[in-house]
């Protein structure tokens, strides 16, 4: 745990948790928000599967089944001990090699007579399978005509049963030739009436047995009638296609977010700058993005005015932590402090709403009752004049070089709700209509101090007359909003920070990336000024924030 820097050596009592493990809800999050990667992936594949696969020729499947006997019966009978017989999972097994000899399949190969074919391409297209439990072997052929595939099967199993009688039978022949030329050459001596001659005789009968006994150990049982049809078929194809791009899907995915350093949780920016949560802000209307319009001026009781009112509240509650920390800084004996007088929001890059969030912020502030000064410090990119529809020039450049003084930088605003229907009828600059009896809105008011004229470096303002002119304003309003630089862009808002009283962090979800709010954490601990937390902006794309999102209806109490 560390705990996040406030003023100075100052800490606060909140702790931020950086190792959280990741939950369900976290990589459901994570698929929802990778939803496009999946969709791609899991139509896709299929899709290119099907396509593939239909294009593929047609592929038939005959077979054909072979039972071997691993009994030897003529070991057997004659007495004779046989050692295989012992371990009946070798016999099956050496059967299936053999039944793989390249003899074998040219054998088949010839009496089918397919000149087309070879025996390696029968093996190629065939398979020889059989299971432990079983003495079955099973013979598979694979070929683009039925009835091509049903002929191979069958001869391929019969020339193994041939094959394996004359291995078995071989050297009964042999033999058997043996004692018919011992016969023929007694029969020549004229000694057909001898013993030898009738021993002779007996063992030929008993050879001419045995060979006969030799037949049954291997018999085709089943041989093939038909063959089906194994490819292509597209269905199948398919659903594997389905599988597989659900789980490319999800890895892409996956590795996408690995890859991806976007922040996408208020949860990991509070923990990153060491920062709490002040307030969530949606994503304004599109109305408001196509032209400089502020959600607390057109529309303030609408569920985005409700934003800036509730962040408006979060600011004061910890401001009060503030107050006596700045009153021993400052020494100050002008009036009772309750917090921070001068707040500068900056934000880590351009385009996360800083501007918007200090324009709306500071009209919301005026209208609670506060007198409320907003400065345009963002010489590089200035939009505080056109959201308030107000000249750029005189301002802060002119107000630090001494051109014109502070109630001349000085523009009024008008912060009335009425004034939207002007702004929606396009009148020029309608925040400038000062009411008759010199204040401004209701109870509060909002002046505001644009940039002022381009100039080419804006650092010597900052570094000499900045100060000055924060201390000033401040004699005369309750709180001057400052929109500062982004802090990775300039040196600027670094220089200016030491010359507020506190600085707000505007951070835009889904855009501003991990190493840069590391390297503004690093930049803000360096800066004396109080941090008193953040703003999340386009919060609504964070899931289970919903509340805004409805509309807010009020009824009038009855007397």
């Amino acid at each position: 745990m560390r705990r996040g820097s406030t003023h100075g050596d100052t800490e606060d009592s909140l702790a931020f948790d950086d190792d959280s493990p990741s939950t369900l809800r976290d990589y459901v999050d994570i698929l929802w928000r990778r939803k496009v990667i999946i969709l791609q992936a899991v139509i896709l594949v299929p899709l290119v599967a099907v396509l593939w696969s239909s294009r593929q020729p047609e592929v038939h499947q005959a077979s054909a089944s072979v039972l071997l006997n691993t009994q030897n019966v003529a070991a057997n009978l004659s007495g004779i001990n046989d050692p295989t017989q012992l371990n009946a999972a070798r016999v099956l097994k050496t059967q299936v090699e053999l039944a793989r000899v390249p003899e074998v399949a040219r054998r088949a190969v010839s009496s089918a007579g397919l000149d087309d074919w070879t025996g390696g391409d029968l093996l190629g297209a065939s398979t020889v399978t059989s299971t432990e439990d079983s003495d079955v072997m099973t013979f598979t052929v694979n070929a683009g005509e039925p009835a091509v595939a049903v002929r191979l099967v069958n001869e391929y199993a019969r020339q193994f049963t041939r094959y394996r009688l004359e291995l078995d039978t071989d050297a009964l022949e042999a033999a058997i030739s043996a004692v018919e030329q011992r016969m023929t050459r007694l029969e020549a001596d004229r000694r057909e009436d001898s013993a030898l001659y009738a021993s002779m005789a007996d063992r030929r009968d008993s050879l001419e047995t045995l060979r006969t006994l030799q037949t049954a150990r291997a018999t085709v049982v089943k041989e093939a009638a038909a063959a089906a049809q194994i490819e292509p078929k597209p269905a199948r194809t398919g659903v594997l296609g389905l599988v597989l791009g659900i789980a490319l899907g999800f890895g892409i995915a996956f590795l996408r977010e690995a890859l991806d350093t976007r922040v996408r949780s208020a949860r990991e920016i509070a923990n990153r700058l060491r920062m709490p949560l002040l307030g969530r802000l949606p994503r304004p209307p599109q109305a408001f993005r196509r032209s400089p319009r502020l959600v607390t001026v057109t529309d303030p009781d609408g569920p985005h005015g409700e934003a800036f009112r509730m962040l408006v509240s979060s600011i004061d509650l910890v401001n009060l932590e503030h107050g006596p920390a700045l009153a021993e800084q400052r020494l100050s004996t002008r009036r009772e402090l309750h917090g921070a007088e001068s707040i500068m929001l900056t934000s880590a890059l351009e385009h996360e709403g800083k501007s918007t969030t200090a324009a709306n912020l500071a009209v919301a502030s005026a209208r609670v009752g506060k007198r409320v000064v907003l400065l345009d410090l963002d010489f590089r990119n200035p939009s505080i004049h056109q959201l308030f529809q107000l000249d750029r020039t005189p301002g802060l450049m002119e107000l630090g070089t001494g051109d014109i003084t502070l109630d001349e930088a000085l523009q009024p605003v008008d912060v009335d709700a009425g004034v939207a229907a002007a702004m929606l009828a396009g009148i020029r600059s309608p925040f400038s209509a000062q009411r008759a009896d010199g204040a401004n809105g209701s109870a509060g008011g909002l002046r505001v101090i644009p940039c002022g004229a381009p100039v080419a470096d804006p650092a010597w303002i900052v570094a000499n007359a900045f100060g000055s002119i924060v201390e000033q304003v401040r004699q005369q309003s309750d709180l001057v909003i400052v929109d500062g630089p982004p802090l990775l862009s300039t040196s600027d808002a670094v220089e200016a920070s030491a010359r507020v009283d506190a600085l707000l962090m505007v951070a835009r979800l889904n855009h501003v990336r991990r190493p840069m709010l590391d390297e503004v954490e690093r930049i803000l601990r360096r800066s004396p000024a109080i941090k008193l937390g953040f703003v999340a902006t386009d919060a609504e794309t964070e899931n289970g924030y919903g509340y805004l999102a409805r509309p807010y209806h009020w009824q009038k109490t009855p007397a």
